[in-house]
């Protein structure tokens, strides 16, 4: 089981839930993205894991970036292909957060990781 984590900008909280399968992420991710959002930016997905790892997805639609960190605090963020583009705006449980533009990858793409 893995626990979920966005922000609900139409209830102003953040919602828990639970994936049972990895093809769910994909399924919770267009569902966040399809939500209204009040700060003009989408809210991030985050997903926790039994052992108390976590991955923060966060997208616009055009670009994702990515933070994992793992069961002892050491965090990675994705790499994208090194030009410096657009930052990426995104709500993160309520806060206005930013990735910068060197860590986006295509949202469907594979990805690389860099230690924070």
């Amino acid at each position: 089981m893995i626990r979920t984590l966005y922000f609900d900008p139409e209830a102003d909280c953040v919602r828990e839930g639970q994936i049972d399968e990895v093809g769910q992420v994909a399924d919770l991710v267009q569902g966040v993205l399809g939500r209204p959002f009040r700060t003009g930016h989408h809210s991030a997905v985050e997903l926790i894991r039994e052992d108390g790892s976590s991955l923060s997805l966060a997208t616009d639609g055009r670009g994702a970036a990515m933070v994992w960190i793992d069961p002892f605090g050491t965090s990675f963020h994705s790499l994208g292909d090194g030009s410096d583009g657009e930052i990426l705006v995104y709500d993160y449980m309520g806060s206005w957060s930013e990735a910068p533009g060197d860590w986006l990858v295509p949202p469907t793409g594979s990805s690389r990781w860099s230690s924070s």
